[in-house]
């Protein structure tokens, strides 16, 4: 976190009193708790959500932190994938107390090495429970906290978990009636109806706080559906782990054990694209599709990491963390067709003499490498 002198993912501040405290929030809220880009919802007098363009997030921040709006965000993004994975716990007939189901599933998560963020939403012994996610499939992430779920009700007979529980995201799967999926109020709002602001809370002790620091995020997988089909058998990719997820902590990762596939060079295409600004979606895509094509081509990490020391927002820090996290995974280098669908801009493709090489490649998640 940039002149805190701890290391972090992200913070969200409850009252935040300086610009780099109320962007650090605005940015953290965007990562963890905004799936979809173009659409929010925001809240009326009488407690119902309604959709609302996204125009400037930084700003429609700013108003929710001043009580001008109260907005929640959707759970399937764009690209299909969501960072919505959280509990909703309610009384609502005042005959299930909220807080006993609150300890259990913020104990179980805390076992299970997840950060929980626990929040005081505004009503009446209610609560938000988030635990930060790398972006996944919405069914990957409707499956990890329906069998969180389960096993709170199973290991918690003496607490009714069937009423008043709910788990985000709720829908399984992606259609035409639910491209949207459900929003979920966002940490800082004000309750419309009770007129409270969402208290950021101690897991341990459920008292406010000023600030919670994210540490951990959870990648969750499900490796039976990425198996790679190569003639009549069936391989998973490297370092292919449970959906039950794995911790990303802010230590230093090792570089993959299991060699990746391996090119001559680096394409002209790729190497054009390092010296230029990568920004938004299309230039995020392309430092994923550098690093990949870097280490198939045998660099060394501090030369991946040199790579982007030309743009603007290098953090070598950060770049390091990606760097590791797609070197542990054993991604291969991505195929011409993939570059030019998610890169056109910033490719060109006439005459490439290393297009005949690049024939296959294992399929890979979409990351940030800044």
């Amino acid at each position: 976190m940039p002149g805190s002198g701890f290391r972090a993912f992200g913070a969200l501040y409850s009252n935040p009193q300086t610009e780099e405290e109320i962007q650090i929030t605005a940015d953290t809220l965007n990562t963890f708790f905004r799936s979809k880009q173009s659409d929010h919802a925001e809240q009326q007098a009488s407690g119902g959500y309604y959709p609302k363009k996204t125009g400037s997030w930084n700003e429609l921040i700013r108003r929710m932190l001043r009580g001008e709006v109260t907005i929640a965000t959707y759970s399937i993004g764009e690209d299909g994938l969501t960072v919505q994975c959280a509990f909703d716990f309610d009384n609502h007939k005042n005959t299930n107390p909220a807080l006993p189901r609150l300890s259990a599933a913020v104990d179980h998560i805390k076992e299970l090495g997840a950060q929980p963020l626990v929040i005081a939403s505004g009503s009446p012994d209610s609560y938000h429970v988030h635990i930060p996610i790398m972006r996944a499939t919405v069914e990957t992430s409707h499956d990890f906290t329906k069998t969180l779920l389960n096993e709170l009700k199973k290991s918690h007979k003496d607490l009714d978990f069937k009423n008043d529980t709910e788990t985000f995201p709720k829908q399984a799967k992606i259609t035409k009636r639910t491209k949207f999926g459900n929003a979920l109020k966002v940490p800082g709002a004000v309750q419309r109806k009770s007129g409270k602001r969402s208290q950021l809370l101690d897991p341990d002790t459920k008292e406010p706080v000023d600030v919670i620091f994210i540490t951990k995020v959870l990648e969750l997988r499900q490796p039976e559906q990425e198996a790679v089909e190569v003639g009549v058998r069936q391989y998973l990719p490297a370092n292919s782990r449970p959906a039950r997820a794995s911790k990303i902590g802010t230590s230093q990762h090792s570089w993959a054990t299991s060699e990746p596939a391996r090119i001559s060079e680096m394409r002209p295409c790729i190497l054009a694209a390092i010296n230029k600004q990568l920004e938004g979606s299309e230039g995020n895509d392309m430092r994923q599709a550098i690093v990949c094509e870097a280490l198939a081509a045998g660099k060394t990490r501090d030369e991946v990491i040199a790579m982007f020391e030309g743009q603007d927002d290098f953090d070598p820090t950060i770049t390091a963390y990606y760097a590791d996290y797609i070197a542990r995974r054993g991604y291969w280098p991505w195929k011409c067709e993939t570059i030019q669908e998610k890169c056109p801009t910033l490719v060109t493709c006439g005459g490439c003499p290393l297009r005949e090489e690049m024939s296959a490649e294992i399929p890979v998640e979409p990351v940030m490498v800044r």
